[in-house]
């Protein structure tokens, strides 16, 4: 009992202890919790103290560009920001605003301030909150027009980064130019009443605008771009977004002067005309590669005609074959060069030449890994390619078709664990059927059978035994405790004599 207690009283000190070092490891990663966080705290003092100095030098230089008139208004509308973007993103729209200024007058110079903001904080609700609450007193739809400006300035930043010269990216950034340019034409001239009554409309569009804005932004490589303007999801955006703007010149063309209305025609004379070129999904591996053959030979002949040697001709003497002149276009459309094109990037190539623009299902994805990247090496090579080419074109199904039968043909650990255990449990059932066992009802019925015949048979045995009762075995269990007794006194009395 003494050692017991003993043990208890180590066992409680002991636990004391632990507690207080667990205690003070606390203490102490609190403590260092805090003077990071208060480290960070004068960090990010010192970096918003920067980002005013900053933007004070800028709200000076771009007042002394603009009228009197117009100081007021642009200082507020920069004040917005204040303590709500960093040193840079300053910097960079401030610089922004300058180059655009001189060729601007009115409430365009404010909506490009206002765009410019937005763009260089990337799009941030803070500050596209503060832009549009500074606005909103000067016209109700300026706030739009800043937004949608600013939607158009991120589409357009986002092509430059890009550097393809694709022509669907062509025809996107000159419609959205002269979009711009007829917003900011507008934003001066139409009126408060006229502001008012076509609110809904200014709003619907840049509702749209954001939305292709959006597409943009989820695409931000190159060879993502490319893809995403051959889509069907985009190409409806972008109807949406010429339609809301025909549907709001329409409705303005009664707010404005005869002078602004024919600088409005001006300006979307070919609005409505600027088409992309979308990629139709097609459903057979005749079709793929007619369009294949048809892509290989419209490169060539633009090739030719912007007077760039061809060093390959793409008809039938071509001395590289047709898998390897696809090949070099996918690494074309991936940016890099004559390397290796890394597979996450040959993905969207792949769905951009194959799959019309629209993503592969994972299956299909699957398939196409283990078909031309087995070894897992991350990258797809030239011999890779040719190689997967191949089999396919041999398989003489469609594309779709001929991952799904390689992803088939290659199941997951997961989908090989629930074919055996779909196996065994077939087995199973067809031993259980030989046996007259169909359902659960009957493995039930089976062992209450069994039960059953157990207790019958017990019975039978004790039957023969003469025992027919619980009473007649309390009997026969007293006669042998009776017996066993009388033969325990026989041999006492036997050891005594």
């Amino acid at each position: 009992v003494v050692m017991g207690a003993a043990g208890s009283v180590q066992a409680e000190v002991a636990q004391e202890n632990i507690q207080g070092h667990v205690e003070d490891g606390s203490e102490t990663i609190q403590s260092a919790v805090d003077r990071v966080e208060a480290i960070e705290s004068e960090m990010e003092k010192d970096n918003i103290e920067v980002s005013n100095i900053a933007l004070d030098r800028g709200i000076a230089e771009i007042s002394e560009m603009v009228g009197d008139g117009s100081k007021a208004a642009v200082t507020s509308l920069m004040e917005s920001v204040r303590n709500t973007m960093t040193t840079e993103e300053v910097v960079s729209a401030v610089e922004e605003i300058k180059s655009c200024i001189p060729s601007l007058e009115g409430d365009a110079v404010l909506v490009t301030i206002s765009a410019s903001l937005q763009v260089a904080a990337d799009m941030a609700p803070a500050v596209m909150a503060s832009v549009g609450g500074a606005l909103v007193a000067l016209g109700e739809h300026l706030p739009y027009i800043g937004v949608a400006c600013a939607a158009i300035g991120a589409v357009a930043y986002a092509f430059k980064l890009s550097k393809e010269q694709d022509e669907n990216i062509k025809t996107v950034s000159l419609w959205m130019a002269s979009v711009k340019d007829w917003l900011l034409l507008v934003s001066s001239r139409v009126d408060k009443s006229a502001a008012a009554s076509t609110v809904p409309l200014f709003e619907g569009l840049q509702d749209a605008l954001l939305k292709i804005s959006t597409h943009i932004d989820t695409r931000s490589q190159k060879w993502r771009i490319t893809k995403m303007l051959t889509s069907t999801s985009f190409e409806r955006d972008f109807t949406r977004a010429k339609d809301a703007v025909i549907e709001l010149k329409t409705a303005l063309r009664d707010y404005l002067d005869q002078e602004s209305q024919d600088r409005q025609e001006s300006a979307l004379a070919n609005i409505s005309s600027a088409q992309i070129d979308t990629n139709e999904k097609l459903t057979s591996m005749e079709d793929q590669l007619t369009q294949i053959q048809e892509m290989l030979i419209a490169q060539a002949k633009a090739q030719q005609q912007a007077d760039i040697p061809v060093a390959v001709p793409v008809d039938s003497t071509s001395v590289r074959s047709q898998e390897e002149e696809v090949y070099s276009n996918i690494q074309r459309a991936a940016g890099v060069g004559e390397k290796d094109v890394p597979f996450q990037h040959f993905v969207v190539v792949f769905e951009t030449f194959f799959c019309g623009g629209a993503d592969m299902p994972s299956e299909q994805r699957r398939g196409l890994k283990i078909a031309i990247d087995r070894e897992n090496t991350g990258t797809v090579s030239k011999p890779q390619w040719i190689k997967f080419y191949r089999q396919w074109t041999e398989s003489k199904v469609a594309i779709e078709q001929y991952l799904n039968q390689v992803a088939e043909a290659n199941p997951t650990l997961c989908v090989r664990g629930k074919r055996l255990s779909n196996e065994a449990r077939l087995k199973a059932k067809a031993a259980l059927a030989e046996r007259g066992i169909h359902s659960s009802a009957d493995v039930s019925n089976r062992a209450r059978q069994s039960v059953e015949d157990a207790k019958n048979a017990t019975k039978a045995a004790l039957a023969a035994r003469g025992i027919e009762s619980t009473d007649d075995a309390k009997k026969i269990i007293a006669a042998k405790a009776s017996e066993l007794s009388n033969f325990g006194r026989s041999l006492f009395t036997k050891q005594s004599t």
